[in-house]
């Protein structure tokens, strides 16, 4: 009990310095469908850090698709816009496509590109669009991977 207490009291001094926390849907052009939860940390700089984890999914045309990853990223916003670039790192799944291949081989890697803009709702609630796009390093999973869709934002401290 003692250590859980002193876990939530530490998780809330953290969370007391974040920007925002974000719950993103959208689709890939494969088709499929991507959800993310992202975590955004501000700096004393004109740079923010984040945090994002994603799951992308698809069950068309025969496939039973499945990706999940983080992305780390560096970003800067621009009044109502963020750019961000960082690093990738996913894990893919197929029943067919991927069956000999084991999981340090179903690894992908990379660096991850994205733009976003926000309309806020409310003084803590925000609407965002965003794009990401990866460039893969794995060229036999893929090369790249673009996601679009919209984000609900809840930001701290305002």
């Amino acid at each position: 009990m003692k250590v859980s207490l002193i876990f939530l009291l530490v998780l809330l001094g953290f969370l007391s310095n974040a920007q925002s926390v974000e719950l993103r849907t959208g689709s890939s052009l494969i088709p499929s469908s991507y959800v993310a939860l992202r975590y955004q940390q501000p700096t004393n700089y004109s740079i923010d850090f984040s945090i994002k984890a994603f799951l992308d999914r698809s069950r068309k045309h025969g496939l039973n698709y499945t990706a999940f990853g983080i992305d780390a990223m560096v970003e800067k916003s621009f009044s109502f816009m963020r750019v961000g670039v960082g690093p990738t790192i996913h894990t893919e799944s197929e029943s067919w496509v991927y069956a000999n291949l084991s999981f340090s081989e179903r690894v992908n890697y990379g660096i991850s590109l994205e733009a976003g803009a926000e309309l806020f709702l409310t003084d803590v609630f925000g609407l965002c669009a965003f794009t990401n796009q990866k460039f893969l390093f794995k060229r036999d999973l893929g090369s790249s991977q673009f996601v679009f869709g919209l984000g609900l934002t809840y930001h701290f401290n305002q």
